[in-house]
């Protein structure tokens, strides 16, 4: 799965991207990194398991100023 974050008009810092599991109770994080700037897109690859089923959520977070 890749995931693309574009920005624009902030300048962005910290961004993390992370695939979530829905739970009756919340959510457990399966697998999560941090993105790559590439030109005001930031793009990260998480490689998902066979196995993974039911809803997903996919979480991304960061800091911006501007």
């Amino acid at each position: 799965m890749v995931i693309k974050l574009e920005v624009k008009g902030l300048r962005v810092n910290g961004v993390s991207a992370a695939l979530h599991h829905k739970l009756a109770g919340g959510s457990e994080a399966l697998i999560s990194g941090t993105m790559l700037d590439a030109d005001g897109e930031w793009i990260i690859q998480l490689n998902a398991e066979e196995d993974w089923d039911g809803p997903m959520e996919v979480r991304v977070t960061f800091s911006a100023r501007g």
